[in-house]
């Protein structure tokens, strides 16, 4: 076993023991604040007077829906597959 996987497995170790604090990471604060952010600029035309508070909530809402089922079921995959290979381990 390499040195760079066994410092993937001891990460992934300490990150499976919060999956809630995953999903918000990669759920929200990766790609849904980023996306809406961006989306929003991109119809204000990147004009900061043309804003609208209340289009970007809306955004962030359906973008923190979106990105927290893809993070909740790309944590189960991974969670799985380290499962399977500590039972092979076995």
């Amino acid at each position: 076993m390499s040195k760079d996987f066994k410092k993937r497995i001891a990460q992934w170790e300490k990150k499976r023991q919060s999956p809630r604090y995953y999903v918000f990471l990669y759920g929200f604060l990766i790609f849904a604040f980023p996306v809406s952010t961006f989306i929003e600029l991109v119809n204000a035309n990147f004009q900061m007077s043309e804003l609208n508070a209340l289009r970007w909530f809306f955004f962030l809402l359906t973008h923190s829906l979106f990105g927290c089922l893809v993070a909740f079921f790309d944590f189960k995959r991974k969670d799985k597959e380290y499962l399977e290979f500590k039972n092979k381990q076995k």
